[in-house]
């Protein structure tokens, strides 16, 4: 649909270990906020933090790769449109 497509640093296909991993930082949030009363405040303030230090990783990599991509050793990639 926006022709973006995630592969290993070597162009290789993304196991599920490695999805697993480069998006695992986006599970801390929901477990949290299962914590009754006070959970949800904690999750929207513990998410809107990764989300602002993925951001910021984005900004400062030159092939603009977030944290998560780091540690999985994947990239995001723009697929070539055929239209």
């Amino acid at each position: 649909m926006i022709n973006l497509h995630v592969t290993t640093s070597y162009g290789g296909r993304v196991t599920y270990q490695e999805s697993i991993q480069r998006n695992i930082i986006f599970a801390f949030p929901v477990l949290i906020s299962i914590i009754p009363f006070i959970g949800p405040f904690i999750a929207g303030i513990i998410g809107l933090v990764i989300y602002v230090m993925e951001l910021l990783a984005m900004n400062s990599d030159p092939k603009g790769r977030r944290n998560g991509d780091r540690w999985a050793n994947t990239v995001v990639q723009e697929t070539p449109s055929y239209y």
